[in-house]
């Protein structure tokens, strides 16, 4: 009997032996193939596909679409033209995307990393980006939730964001802050609306009649009063401030291209008439004011359509700032006001 038992008792023991292997053995491929990640791209292959449209649905909902035919365009804003340069460099981020550290949460408390999709319409969900190539198919999905932010001493230092890849239902922490996942869709773009150098003769209409005109002979002589004003001079500040917004003429947002001239006031504006020593002319359109903007439409000679403005008449919303200078009467150019905003080349707002 006693044999007999000594022979089970080492059947156990060479079980759980084998058992207790079994175990370390598939914890440890596990962790080895979860540290295999550390490191790595979310999207290895990212550079495989052929790219035709990016969808971010923010957290409060609104979707922000945009697509590629023959140049990326922004569907929200009426497929405007987007800024290739800052979708090159969005899908850079992505795709350079690597994983810092695989985060093992529940689902239930995905809501706390603010990693919830945004049809949940909850408060915690995050900014969810969709890829889509040119069939349709959704080749990349992700949900960027809130930093992880530790203190050092009284210092905040960011360590990365928390996303969530629904494909796969897995949680990381990337390394990439991805500080501006909250995208608006004038965010995409080129807001430089027109950058006009070499000036040669500024001059205002309105209803075929010249308000005023500035001209110069050359490039290092000054403006100086002209057409049927020439005998009048102008405080030198206000021609700096024209000239200061024209060359750095920027707009807001773009608007609905059927509204109505008399709606916007474009069927009576002011025009702008702007010519260089280059030989070429443009034509600033300026209607009704919206709130802080004005209704702008932009009209150009042909050969400056190399230097990549659209083509078609957009209506552009243009801060009332950047307007001011342009529209001041031949009786207010004359004098000199303090409260009139001088542009800085820099910038893309007035600074006073």
């Amino acid at each position: 009997m006693n044999k007999k038992w000594t022979y089970i008792a080492i059947a156990i023991a060479i079980a759980l032996s084998f058992l207790s292997f079994i175990l370390l053995y598939t914890q440890t491929t596990s962790v080895k193939l979860q540290n295999n990640a550390i490191g790595k791209p979310i999207f290895p292959n990212f550079a495989d596909y052929e790219i035709k449209t990016i969808k971010i649905i923010k957290p409060n909902g609104r979707i922000v679409t945009l697509k590629k035919n023959s140049e990326w365009t922004i569907g929200n804003c009426f497929d405007y033209p987007a800024d290739p340069q800052k979708i090159n460099a969005f899908l850079q981020e992505l795709s350079s995307m690597k994983i810092i550290q695989n985060v093992y949460v529940d689902e239930s408390e995905l809501s706390k990393l603010k990693l919830l999709p945004s049809k949940s319409k909850d408060s915690n969900s995050g900014s969810e980006i969709t890829i889509s190539d040119n069939t349709g198919k959704v080749i990349f999905s992700i949900i960027i939730g809130i930093k992880r932010t530790d203190f050092w001493g009284d210092n905040q230092i960011s360590r990365g964001r928390y996303v969530y890849n629904p494909s796969t239902k897995r949680t990381f922490l990337i390394e990439e802050p991805l500080d501006e996942v909250n995208y608006k869709s004038k965010t995409w773009l080129n807001n430089q609306l027109v950058n006009i150098k070499n000036i040669k003769v500024v001059k205002l209409l309105r209803n075929d009649k010249e308000l005023w005109k500035i001209a110069r002979s050359d490039l290092n002589s000054k403006f100086i009063t002209a057409g049927e004003k020439a005998n009048n001079d102008y405080h030198c500040e206000n021609i700096e401030k024209i000239i200061s917004s024209l060359e750095n003429f920027k707009f807001e947002s773009i608007t609905n291209p059927s509204l109505t001239n008399s709606y916007t006031g474009l069927n009576n504006p002011y025009i702008v008439t702007v010519e260089s020593f280059d030989n070429q002319t443009w034509q600033i359109y300026i209607g009704n004011q919206a709130n802080d903007t004005r209704y702008v439409k932009i009209k150009y000679t042909e050969n400056i359509n190399s230097i990549g403005l659209p083509q078609k008449e957009w209506i552009y919303l243009v801060n009332q700032n950047r307007i001011a200078p342009l529209i001041r009467s031949e009786k207010e150019l004359h004098k000199k006001d303090k409260k009139m905003p001088k542009f800085n080349k820099i910038y893309s707002f007035p600074i006073s």
